[in-house]
């Protein structure tokens, strides 16, 4: 288990104390000599010990001292009980020179995890450096994986991207990476740029405000008060304007050889939220087909009158029914 001469197997900046999981290869654990020949005590220690390392500084490594083990085996301060199977739990485990303990098959997993991270890092960074191009009309360099790390995983740019919140590396050094991490730009030309560039086109290019339904409307022709009455209407109903909807209606009041604002007029005084030529639409509604009650009145009075009119000896009832 003492190998002091084995460098760490590693990296000292492999930091996975934000992955809740840790893999398990079941049929490595299950045929390992830890499974076969130790006892169940130092088995279960040794498990413990896994899941401990796994979110150590570096991952996959222990501190060489018992009071730390014995706690993170869960013997807690009883270090005498830890000792009895110290050996067992630690089976696998070598010295390397950085004085602490190392597990080759967690290490192993560590390793893939570990380059899993930074590769979600590069390709967050290369999406960075991609918009950050686009938005100021600049060529796209985006860097190398390797050359990235080799770079120590730089993250940020001189130049601001509209939106992106993460700290500035210029705020920490006068001089900072370029987007293709082979330039530097002193800090004073670097943020002026970003300044200038950055909020000018982002406001101008990446917002488009959207024409409100009125305006929409009266692009069409369409009476300013039906317009409104047609907008209070749909939104009465929950139908939202959409360019389909107008579409439709346009399409439909054209069948029907009238115009939009007529279309929309008819809709607003039958309760109608859209319109179809094939619908009854020609038929007047009730203020203007002579059912209103000032009509029903009007036309009584005139039977009455013609009846009383007309003679005969039909008896018929000559009140007159004021309005």
């Amino acid at each position: 288990m003492t190998q002091p001469q084995l460098s760490p197997l590693t990296p000292a900046d492999c930091d996975l104390r934000d992955f809740a999981f840790m893999p398990l290869d079941v049929v490595r654990l299950r045929d390992s000599d830890l499974a076969a020949l130790e006892s169940p005590e130092a088995c279960w220690a040794a498990v413990l010990l896994w899941c401990a390392s796994w979110h150590q500084m570096p991952a996959a490594s222990l501190p060489d001292d018992d009071r730390v083990l014995a706690n993170l085996a869960g013997f807690g301060r009883v270090v005498k009980e830890w000792q009895k199977i110290r050996d067992g739990a630690l089976r696998g485990w070598v010295m390397c020179t950085d004085g602490r303990l190392y597990h080759p098959v967690i290490s192993e997993k560590a390793i893939e995890a570990w380059r899993g991270k930074q590769e979600r890092q590069w390709r967050t960074e290369c999406a960075r450096i991609k918009k950050h191009a686009q938005r100021h009309n600049i060529e796209y360099l985006p860097p190398d994986f390797d050359q990235w790390i080799s770079e120590g995983c730089p993250q940020g740019q001189y130049m601001s991207v509209p939106r992106d919140n993460t700290v500035q590396l210029g705020e920490q050094d006068a001089s900072v990476p370029d987007s293709s991490l082979g330039k530097t730009h002193p800090q004073g030309q670097g943020q002026g740029q970003a300044q200038g560039q950055g909020q000018g086109q982002g406001q101008g290019q990446g917002q488009e405000k959207k024409p409100s339904a009125a305006a929409v409307l009266a692009a069409l022709g369409v009476d300013q008060a039906v317009a409104t009455d047609w907008i209070q209407l749909r939104k009465t109903k929950k139908a939202a304007i959409t360019k389909t909807a107008l579409e439709g209606i346009q399409r439909e009041a054209d069948k029907a050889g009238i115009t939009m604002t007529d279309a929309l007029r008819i809709c607003c005084e039958r309760g109608w939220a859209g319109f179809d030529a094939s619908w009854d639409w020609k038929t007047r509604s009730g203020a203007q087909s002579g059912n209103t009650k000032a009509d029903q009145i009007a036309k009584h009075n005139e039977q009455v009158a013609a009846e009383f009119l007309g003679g005969g000896e039909k008896v018929v009832d000559a009140e007159v029914v004021n309005a």
